[in-house]
């Protein structure tokens, strides 16, 4: 059982090798000057949405994998498999706000 607690926290850690772009891409989107004209409000919750959520993608798996092994220290390995499961959740909330913004924008 605690392999798969593992191949699971490598598969959550794999999107981490763009994060600095993302983080910077993201920085310099939420810094940006806002436009003149009214938004709509479900493309402005999209778009911040995904801005938020993929700069906190990083602090939400480093939580969940500390979480983790201390929940497999504990020896309870169901809570440690559902908190290395969680940072892909988290991903997939992470792509509905990108689907969204990207629906919203057309």
């Amino acid at each position: 059982m605690k392999y798969r607690v593992w191949i699971w926290l490598f598969i959550g850690a794999i999107p981490l090798a763009i994060y600095p772009f993302v983080l910077m891409a993201s920085a310099m989107s939420l810094a940006g000057h806002p436009t003149d004209q009214p938004q709509p409000f479900l493309l402005r919750f999209t778009s911040q949405g995904f801005l938020w959520s993929s700069i906190l993608y990083a602090p939400v798996f480093l939580w969940c994998g500390k979480k983790t092994r201390w929940l497999l220290g504990v020896g309870d390995d169901k809570k440690a498999l559902l908190a290395a499961v969680l940072p892909l959740f988290y991903l997939t909330i992470v792509a509905a706000f990108f689907c969204g913004w990207m629906i919203c924008s057309q």
